[in-house]
């Protein structure tokens, strides 16, 4: 089954406590950055919104949203509120019937987040946080709450845990602050309504690779917010692979750079060898990567009018128009083998790169390789080797071994491998 996408969002702006100021933002800030994360073309997320609820719903709430997910599901977790801190500097997140007097009881404490996150088989989480203390004012502005702002510690998540993002609206002595009323009588965050801008438009999307990380969300969001006002801050903890938040929905893309053996394949004096690379292009013309996927387009389309051999001419060119894998193959080409493979995690699906992949087709042939990033692995030969057994092996740490039999089929061959955590044997 493929990883799943989900945001909850909980705002709350209204409070029985009249210590507590109401707040403007939280309910039309949440309602529109639901817009923005439901889009398919952007966030893709199922999305949950929590407005106004009492403390003890948002703790199931909360614990429900972060139990029963896959390891590769994506969780998105967002809160705008009053934040508030007890005498020891523990910190919460206040609800509507939050008593400043009964903080344990009657709000959503960071350490009850903290902790259900860890508990969570999902091993992909942004917790954005936009709220601080309140107390202060400025001129066409009021901040959302008190005497200090966040620290550090209070995002510390201990364990194993890998691939949790924290993104918060000001650093430890600022205020996240709402903007003015304007003319529409509106007014919200200016934390979060910068955060829907650069989703919404895509221009957070800052290194024009197509896509919205959590990091390329942060640089967005500072470098629009008023000199001086606040400074958000990123924890990373044991992020190995960027998350994406969303996609550009209007891409400026930049063609990744090929790699310099693919190159020498296009070019090579063997014209089997340069048929090889068409395959593997065709393979990348579908990546999910922008870049990569306009990269190949690119490669193909020189192939397609550069080629001095008219049958890979022709054969680029209907790759290019069909976008189609597993197109015939030319007839005086038929000599050339594709062994085409994918390492795959066996619970969650994703490719496993790294992987040390052993090849034995027929008695006597044999190759060696290890996986891409993305799981992949390609093996071609000018050999015809029809109808010979294949045994493909894959080993990777933290895995169990796994061999997969086939018979090499006419020009290409699909291998897909999906290895048992160590920990399940």
């Amino acid at each position: 089954m493929s990883a799943g996408r989900y945001a909850l969002l909980i705002a709350t702006d209204r409070y029985d406590d009249s210590d507590l100021a109401p707040l403007t933002g939280p309910g039309t800030d949440a309602q529109e950055l639901s817009d923005v994360l439901r889009k398919p073309e952007i966030g893709a997320f199922e999305v949950d919104v929590r407005l106004n609820a009492p403390s003890d719903q948002l703790r199931r709430d909360v614990d429900s949203f972060f139990v029963d997910r896959k390891r590769d599901d994506l969780l998105l977790l967002f809160l705008s509120c009053h934040g508030l801190k007890d005498a020891s500097g523990s910190l919460y997140y206040a609800t509507t019937d939050t008593n400043r007097r009964l903080l344990v009881s009657t709000s959503l404490r960071s350490s009850f987040v903290n902790d259900v996150m860890e508990r969570s088989r999902s091993k992909c989480q942004v917790l954005i946080l936009d709220c601080c203390f309140s107390g202060a004012f400025a001129t066409s502005m009021h901040a959302k709450a008190g005497d200090k702002a966040i620290s550090r510690q209070d995002f510390r998540l201990p364990g194993k845990g890998r691939g949790k993002v924290v993104l918060t609206a000001s650093d430890s002595v600022q205020f996240a602050f709402e903007e003015a009323e304007g003319e529409e009588g509106e007014r919200g965050s200016l934390f979060t309504r910068w955060m829907v801008e650069g989703l919404r438009s895509g221009q957070a999307d800052i290194d024009n690779d197509g896509l919205i990380t959590p990091d390329n969300l942060h640089s967005y969001i500072c470098q629009h917010l008023p000199p001086g006002s606040q400074s958000p801050e990123k924890w990373e903890f044991e992020v190995q692979e960027d998350l994406v938040i969303a996609r550009n929905p209007h891409p400026v893309i930049v063609p990744a750079t090929l790699s310099e053996k693919l190159v020498a394949r296009m070019t090579d004096s063997d014209r089997a060898i340069r048929a090889s690379a068409v395959f593997e292009l065709e393979i990348r013309l579908s990546d999910s990567n922008p870049a990569i996927a306009l990269a190949a387009r690119n490669a193909l389309e020189r192939m397609a009018t550069e080629d001095d051999s008219v049958r890979l001419r022709e054969r680029a060119a209907t790759v290019l128009r069909d976008g189609a894998r597993g197109a015939a193959l030319p007839a005086d080409l038929e000599g050339v083998i594709q062994v085409e493979g994918f390492v795959r995690d066996a619970s969650s699906g994703v490719g496993l790169g790294g992987a040390r992949i052993t090849l034995r087709i027929g008695p006597s042939k044999m190759a060696q390789m290890r996986s891409e990033p993305n799981g992949r692995f390609i093996f071609s030969s000018a050999d015809d080797c029809t109808g010979l057994d294949l045994i493909c092996k894959a080993e990777l740490t933290g895995y169990q071994p796994r061999e997969v039999h086939s018979v090499v089929s006419p020009s290409s061959t699909t291998v897909d491998v999906l290895l048992l955590p160590a920990e399940d044997a």
